[in-house]
């Protein structure tokens, strides 16, 4: 598809042509680059690189610490969605590290960190997991600074649901709740049929702006 602006054509998709899932994408101030990672299909993926969101190129290093991988692959194979957030004085990838099978899914949501925007970004926390929430899919994070807390939002089928976390963002808070808000619970959906997933939430003109798959 190819997008037209006043002056003429701007850019043709796809943008970048290989199998790119469930991206963030961040800015580096220091060089004045867009930085994107997803997740990960066949492998230890290097970052993308870009100037204006539109040409990408390989960044030509990885973002995550072969540490890192060691200790989220101790937990389960899978590694989606990962969030990129910067809180509590660090540069942070929120990840969802997630085994499948007939049995279903063991989730959870990690938290890495790096004073480089660029990383390495190394192991600090499992910030949530599905036998500490009770909710099935506990992935998909979305975290952000608002109102002097920390918040992240995730989930997918079971609905959309919050978290306050530490101020440093690594764990839930002290005297957390998770509150459902948004998309239809276990009960209400015992097919698991009603998905919303891949979270981002956002405030402008007094208002909060939930955005879901």
């Amino acid at each position: 598809m190819e997008t037209a602006g006043a002056q003429g054509p701007f850019f043709n998709n796809p943008v970048w042509p290989e199998n790119w899932p469930d991206p963030t994408v961040f800015y580096d101030a220091g060089t004045c680059n867009w930085l994107s990672f997803s997740t990960e299909g066949s492998g230890r993926r290097n970052y993308l690189v870009s100037k204006d969101l539109v040409t990408w190129q390989d960044g030509g290093r990885r973002l995550i610490a072969p540490s890192a991988y060691t200790l989220m692959a101790s937990y389960a194979p899978h590694r989606w969605a990962p969030a990129y957030a910067y809180v509590g004085g660090r540069h942070r990838l929120y990840v969802s590290v997630v085994r499948t099978g007939t049995g279903g899914r063991d989730t959870r949501i990690v938290a890495l960190g790096s004073d480089n925007i660029r990383g390495p970004y190394e192991f600090e926390s499992v910030v949530t997991a599905c036998e500490d929430s009770g909710i099935k899919d506990t992935i998909d994070p979305f975290v952000l600074e608002a109102d002097g807390k920390v918040w992240m939002v995730f989930g997918s089928t079971g609905g959309m649901h919050i978290l306050e976390l530490t101020p440093d963002g690594t764990a839930p808070a002290p005297s957390a709740v998770y509150r459902h808000i948004a998309g239809l619970t276990d009960e209400e959906d015992r097919s698991r049929s009603g998905v919303y997933e891949g979270a981002y939430l956002y405030y402008r003109d007094g208002w909060w702006h939930l955005f879901a798959s």
